[in-house]
């Protein structure tokens, strides 16, 4: 499993990730939106979630870059103030540098700023549940021309760390991404369903359970199927 995740490049949806990070606090931002929270109040209590979120998972280098600059975004936008992604981002690195100088060298820390990096300058304006309030009504072009900006900007992004730490590059990430990052984002929702329905019920995390095993099974092997197509990697 691990070595067709890593052929297709997306082994980080397999490791908690700033992705996670990101999906945690869009989920519990929704969240607090359908319990009626004031908008406000619900930015500062997303960013408190988030910070909780980086401590329980022991605060890595892509999880704290994460955890940063997903602050930051919630104290700006509370404050009505514009948010400037790359000097939220910098100011990420610069924490990280500043207590541990050493993780310039470690290759997490590399990939996640890289490909964040590589996602800024490469990828349209990005439309989220923190910035804009009906981002569902997005038109479907809209949300596929942002998942394949994404997808080409961090892949070349990490393409040379990738190919120097790892001896291998990975053209098949351009397609699997845009795949399996949704699937895995919507598994990890329904394993919060399953979870939250579990304690109020054995009985009715029954059919949740089910649907989640068969769509963990039915991602693992698209995964298996994409690492066996030629040129897929090198």
């Amino acid at each position: 499993t691990w070595e067709s995740f890593r052929k297709t490049g997306t082994i980080h949806v397999l490791v908690v990730s700033g992705m996670h990070v990101g999906l945690i606090g869009t989920i519990w931002f929704i969240t607090l939106g359908l319990c009626r929270v004031p908008r406000g109040l619900r930015f500062l209590l997303t960013g408190a979630a988030l910070a909780v979120y980086c401590t329980l998972t022991g605060a890595n280098p892509p999880i704290l870059r994460a955890t940063i600059t997903g602050i930051l975004l919630c104290f700006g936008l509370y404050q009505g103030r514009r948010i400037l992604a790359l000097n939220s981002l910098g100011l990420a690195g610069l924490a990280i540098l500043g207590t541990s100088p050493r993780a310039l060298y470690d290759v997490s820390f590399q990939l996640s700023f890289g490909s964040v990096l590589g996602i800024l300058i490469l990828a349209p304006r990005l439309t989220t549940p923190f910035q804009e309030k009906e981002w569902w009504n997005l038109k479907p072009c809209r949300w596929i021309a942002q998942g394949l900006a994404v997808s080409v900007g961090a892949w070349v992004a990490v393409t040379p760390l990738t190919a120097w730490h790892f001896h291998m590059v990975t053209p098949m990430a351009l397609l699997a991404n845009l795949v399996v990052v949704p699937w895995s984002s919507a598994l990890i929702a329904m394993g919060l369903v399953l979870y939250g329905a579990g304690w109020i019920d054995p009985r009715l995390a029954c059919s949740t359970a089910a649907t989640f095993s068969w769509a963990t099974a039915g991602l693992h092997r698209l995964v298996v199927w994409l690492a066996q197509q030629p040129g897929g990697s090198w």
